[in-house]
């Protein structure tokens, strides 16, 4: 930028002859404003942001897909805490709760783990069963591991979407291909 003004500076010289004295104190002007804006655009080059927790490492978008009851208000919390955190879900509402136990069912749920409410991610890849952190949600994303889904049974005190204080640790179960049942992580 700075070669391109002298450049200029040196044409203007070529035709108009030798530069006064308020065209070179300008041209300094120029030359001085130049330099400073390019140390800003250096100074405060934009950060680059975190990779959004919900894309996988292929950078493609997570799919969450809750079932619920349509007159479950946490149910309805726990989507919230979650599209406030930039994450597109899509909302079944099931009327009738057998028809929500089938699809629990259908993804490997143990009845140990039911909750109000059932996510699946990526059309079936994981379940995530109830009112599960998000932190869990994005180590799930994050590692992939080979394992059917998570769940924390019941409706824990002060979990998302649930009112209250918390009275315990947020202990997830993980499910794993053959259905057995171990601990995914604590909150």
């Amino acid at each position: 930028m700075i070669i391109c003004l002298l450049e200029i500076d040196v044409t203007i010289n070529k035709i108009r002859g030798p530069l006064t004295m308020s065209t070179k104190k300008f041209t300094l002007l120029v030359i001085g404003f130049a330099v400073a804006l390019l140390t800003v655009a250096v100074v405060l080059k934009p950060v680059t942001p975190e990779p959004y927790p919900h894309v996988n490492q292929l950078g493609n978008a997570h799919n969450l897909t809750v079932y619920k009851s349509p007159t479950c208000g946490c149910c309805s919390n726990w989507v919230t805490y979650m599209k406030n955190k930039d994450y597109q879900i899509d909302v079944v509402n099931i009327d009738k709760e057998d028809e929500l136990n089938k699809i629990k069912e259908e993804q490997g749920v143990p009845e140990s783990l039911y909750a109000c409410h059932t996510t699946i991610i990526n059309e079936g890849q994981y379940f995530v069963e109830g009112h599960i952190p998000e932190e869990a949600i994005v180590k799930l994303m994050n590692e992939e591991p080979n394992i059917r889904g998570i769940g924390m049974p019941g409706m824990p005190s002060a979990s998302p979407g649930m009112p209250g204080q918390k009275v315990a640790p947020f202990d997830i179960t993980q499910v794993d291909e053959n259905s057995k049942t171990s601990q995914y992580m604590s909150i």
